[in-house]
């Protein structure tokens, strides 16, 4: 049955494109910390 292999075809495609996008939320997360330190990590007076 092509129709299988096409509905596994895009679900594979879907699941490498999610991975994709938490590998570049992640990353774009670690940048935004280092242009905008915590300021709960610093002591305060």
């Amino acid at each position: 049955m092509p129709q299988v292999n096409i509905v596994f075809y895009f679900d594979e495609l879907i699941a490498a494109q999610a991975q994709k996008l938490d590998a570049i939320k992640a990353h774009k997360k670690g940048l935004m910390q280092q242009l905008f330190p915590n300021s709960t990590t610093e002591s305060t007076p």
